[in-house]
């Protein structure tokens, strides 16, 4: 990545698994500063009033959010809360995750952010 000044090197790792079924379209990130800036300037995602511990941790957002209401049930939201920061996105039949700026290097590592992978598509093909 080029920030005007130098070159700054960006390492993440990434999932992509192929889901059985259609799901809607949407981005599910870590929240930061940067969520309640974009709120004060109308930027919207959904709050899921029955999972606090969801809301206050993550950012969803779709062009469907009535879809993505109603497809997120109480054990995909149960499982995001178990595992923050990670970055989700889900379009039609696949699942794209990421650890922002973490390589992985172990095989433990390697090994537990597949499971998380598998783990939310079998939730995500459940549901």
């Amino acid at each position: 990545m080029y920030t005007g000044n130098a070159v700054i090197t960006v390492r993440q790792s990434v999932g992509m698994i192929p889901l059985n079924r259609s799901v809607p379209k949407m981005i599910i990130t870590p929240k930061n500063v940067l969520h309640g800036l974009g709120k004060l300037f109308g930027s919207k995602s959904l709050s899921f009033p029955t999972h606090p511990d969801f809301s206050r941790k993550y950012t969803v957002k779709g062009r469907q959010l009535e879809l993505i209401e109603d497809f997120m049930t109480p054990q995909i939201l149960e499982f995001f809360e178990a595992r923050p920061g990670i970055f989700w996105a889900v379009s039609k039949n696949t699942l794209l995750y990421f650890n922002s700026q973490k390589e992985l290097f172990s095989f433990k590592d390697i090994e537990r952010f597949l499971k998380r992978g598998t783990r939310l598509a079998s939730h995500l093909n459940k549901s």
